[in-house]
């Protein structure tokens, strides 16, 4: 009740959250959810929420996520899955001319060494993957550095790219094929002669460092560029090289986490808020 106006609340947050634990686990809708708590409360005495108090206080539940791992360097995988609302029914809407619920995108990054789940963003049908990996990412260092991201398709952007060297965050994105292999070279040694001064660069070298270092400062999406352009002939000339060297297949380990999730809970939701999603 620390800073709250007006009466005080009856029922912690914690008897909350363990009413909506009940909730998810078994399937149930809140008046259910709420008449099983109620029952397993009388029989220890103890008063239980309503359903009116649980609807009420569960919008101002925090959706903070708490993780269990210690603060280190990490690599996560990062992607996202479509959930539905639960369907009213094809003939009430047509009959009652209702607007057919939508689906929520759930975005999620996992620690691919623990298989933990490190940030957790949850948006409507019109938000793109690619607009919340910033976000995802920055959630993540909360609990550690993040030393690389593996990422698919969607994430595929020279700016995206950019930023993650800019924070010493090796970019594992798999890349769209916009040019061909000729093409893509002679843009690669194109960019290279401009910022570099010779197409064979080599970056470990003090010079090049110096440079690379000067471009995170002042233009990292020159370094994006460079690297989605690299990344695109590795992957055109011999993919399955560039996945068993970038260890591109970690990424799997998020694909599994949604599977996990689609069958304990299902793939649909019941909260009619995007909040309470």
């Amino acid at each position: 009740n620390n800073g709250k106006v007006g009466a005080p609340f009856r029922y912690s947050n914690g008897l909350v959250e363990a009413v909506m634990a009940v909730k998810v686990a078994f399937k149930l809708d809140y008046r259910t959810a709420a008449g099983f708590m109620g029952k397993v409360f009388s029989l220890l005495g103890l008063p239980s929420p309503d359903y009116t108090t649980i609807c009420r206080r569960v919008s101002g539940l925090s959706q903070k996520l708490t993780t269990f791992v210690e603060r280190k360097e990490k690599e996560i995988a990062i992607d996202s899955t479509g959930r539905s609302q639960q369907a009213r029914g094809a003939y009430r809407e047509m009959k009652y001319k209702i607007e057919p619920r939508r689906f929520v995108k759930v975005h999620v990054s996992i620690n691919v060494k623990t298989k933990e789940v490190t940030a957790l963003v949850v948006t409507n049908e019109n938000v793109s993957d690619a607009s919340k990996i910033p976000d995802l990412i920055k959630k993540s260092q909360h609990n550690g550095k993040v030393t690389g991201a593996y990422i698919d398709k969607a994430g595929d952007s020279s700016k995206l790219r950019g930023k993650m060297i800019q924070q010493d965050i090796n970019p594992v994105i798999r890349p769209r094929i916009t040019q061909k292999v000729e093409l893509a070279k002679a843009n690669l040694e194109k960019l290279l002669t401009e910022h570099f001064g010779t197409a064979q660069v080599s970056f470990g070298e003090k010079t090049f460092r110096e440079k690379v270092n000067l471009l995170k400062k002042e233009n990292p999406a020159i370094l994006g560029k460079i690297n989605r352009l690299t990344t695109m002939i590795e992957c055109q000339e011999n993919y399955e090289e560039w996945r068993n060297r970038s260890g591109y297949g970690k990424r799997a380990h998020v694909e599994n986490f949604f599977s996990r999730d689609t069958r304990v809970f299902g793939d649909k939701i019941s909260s009619k808020k995007l909040d309470n999603a």
